[in-house]
């Protein structure tokens, strides 16, 4: 007799390889943007995938973890921008996941070209 292969029966949830996976890890990424603890390795924890699939769906775009960055320092740029915003720059730093005002400083620079009090000042 010979071995037979076993019936799977088709899940009624779909996993995380029978969606877009591109765009579900970057909705992810959206609503958690100002969450502190945000990174690759919590990403696959709540997408279920492996970490070097999530790299390789973002290989052409610098990787997950610039990916990330990014999104936070145009969040802070949209706060910096807006008159009502009462946070200080330390405070919106921090919010979005920066530990320190200085490295949230030279991030911010280093994409925009100006430092956060002067985007501040062109609201």
């Amino acid at each position: 007799m010979g071995l037979h292969p076993v019936r799977r029966e088709r899940r009624t949830r779909p996993s995380f390889d029978d969606r877009e996976p591109f765009a579900q890890t970057l909705e992810s990424i959206r609503q958690n943007v100002a969450t502190p603890g945000l990174s690759p390795k919590t990403l696959c924890r709540m997408l279920g995938v492996s970490r070097s699939r999530l790299y390789r769906l973002f290989e052409d775009r610098g990787g997950v973890a610039r990916d990330i960055q990014r999104r936070r320092l145009q969040a802070a740029l949209a706060r910096l921008h807006d008159p009502a915003e009462p946070r200080t720059i330390a405070r919106i730093a921090e919010d979005l996941g920066f530990p320190d005002r200085s490295g949230f400083s030279r991030a911010f620079k280093a994409e925009f070209g100006l430092s956060p009090s002067a985007a501040r000042g062109r609201r």
